[in-house]
């Protein structure tokens, strides 16, 4: 039975049964399964293939930063990577984990003498401060927003150092 690809077409001749194709010896698996709600034992919808799924993940990432209205920085990747120790190894990849990453974060604010020197030394450059986990991100005020970097809280304290707005 042919399998083709419900966006760009592409065929394949392969079993109908899609749970036995992992068990195919030399199979590589070109099709994924599109089921309802994306759920592995929902209905099945149709077929997408590799490329697509690709497109289509780096679609929804963009789109996910899109509606989140953030842009991200090169330097922001860069310090995720750096502080979180992921195994990304370009951009586009580092650049959804910010955004998934930033989607989970609460606005937050400094007490006043982190504030203080912190507008001093980024050229009197108000930003605005994310915290997820041990991660701060730092995101322009003004539109649109971009993430600038990504800090560690360094030993500070919720409630006594920072707070959740």
């Amino acid at each position: 039975m042919p399998c083709h690809c419900k966006i760009c077409g592409f065929e394949k001749p392969v079993t109908s049964n899609f749970k036995r194709w992992p068990g195919i010896p030399g199979f590589k698996l070109d099709f994924y399964p599109v089921t309802q709600r994306g759920l592995p034992d929902g209905e099945v919808m149709g077929f997408i293939c590799s490329r697509c799924l690709q497109s289509a993940n780096k679609m929804r990432s963009y789109t996910k930063g899109m509606m989140l209205g953030v842009e991200v920085s090169r330097h922001a990747v860069n310090r995720y990577i750096e502080r979180t120790k992921a195994d990304i190894d370009d951009f586009d990849r580092g650049r959804v984990a910010v955004i998934r990453a930033f989607s989970k974060a609460k606005k937050i604010k400094f007490k006043d003498e982190y504030t203080v020197k912190r507008i001093i030394s980024n050229n009197y450059n108000y930003v605005d401060y994310y915290w997820v986990g041990d991660l701060v991100f730092v995101v322009t005020s003004n539109q649109p927003k971009t993430i600038v970097t990504v800090e560690r809280l360094w030993g500070k304290k919720l409630n006594e150092d920072f707070f959740v707005l």
